[in-house]
């Protein structure tokens, strides 16, 4: 006989998904407590640990003598698709911002050279960026580029600038990337960009991107808030 989930559990996860599904937009108020346990037929203090559950994530916020409110909603990525961050928060209709943390030019050796297929003597442009949903940080981006893929790269303002969109201006076309994605638990430095306690579990993206003459092109790997992105998969 399989266990039963808890009344609070469902309708905290069935709040969950109105929230992500947009039927309660951020800066929304949801039913009151009373409201909702007379909707779906169940007691007010089942009510009011379901609303207490999101309260504790932050995706809702209580607001003294006005009601509950939407704080943030969870944007989606698809992994199936060949879409930046940037973009895909803006379908999940948040404002991307990016701060750039730093900015280098290394010698073409280690795990980047390698696979990124270049010679001892040849260099890689770093870039460590910020991302951000809405004014908070979702993801910390440590991406490598071989220098000599295009001219000037290191004169430009990746802060400002896309690297898939220069690349492409360019006439180098992004067309495969190889994802991994694993659960890591984050450094300290690492962790304080992001906002999060040190050893926090986190998503590792890495990703080895090509171009359409199979160059390698990229190596990123990017530490993902799992409190504030979702990811799909369409299974077949």
């Amino acid at each position: 006989m399989e266990p039963v989930t808890p009344l609070h559990v469902q309708l905290r996860e069935l709040l969950r998904e109105k929230i992500e599904e947009g039927c309660y937009g951020q800066g929304t108020m949801i039913p009151s407590e009373r409201d909702l346990a007379a909707a779906y037929r169940i007691n007010r203090m089942t009510a009011k640990k379901a609303v207490e559950g999101l309260v504790r994530e932050g995706l809702l916020r209580r607001i003294q003598g006005k009601g509950t409110f939407v704080v943030r909603t969870v944007p989606h990525g698809n992994l199936q698709t060949l879409q930046g961050l940037s973009e895909a928060l803006k379908v999940s209709g948040k404002t991307p911002f990016t701060r750039l943390v730093l900015a280098e030019v290394m010698e073409g050796g280690g795990k980047a050279g390698r696979l990124l297929e270049l010679g001892p003597e040849e260099r890689i442009y770093r870039i460590l960026r910020l991302r951000y949903a809405d004014q908070e940080p979702v993801a910390l981006e440590d991406t490598y580029v071989p220098l000599g893929l295009t001219e000037g790269l290191e004169d430009l303002d990746f802060e400002v600038l896309s690297l898939y969109g220069v690349l492409e201006e360019r006439g180098i076309r992004l067309a495969t990337s190889d994802q991994s994605l694993t659960l890591a638990r984050i450094h300290p430095r690492e962790a304080k960009l992001l906002g999060v306690p040190p050893e926090t579990a986190v998503f590792l993206f890495e990703f080895l991107s090509r171009d359409d003459r199979g160059r390698a092109i990229e190596y990123t790997k990017s530490y993902t808030r799992g409190d504030l992105r979702v990811y799909d998969v369409l299974l077949k």
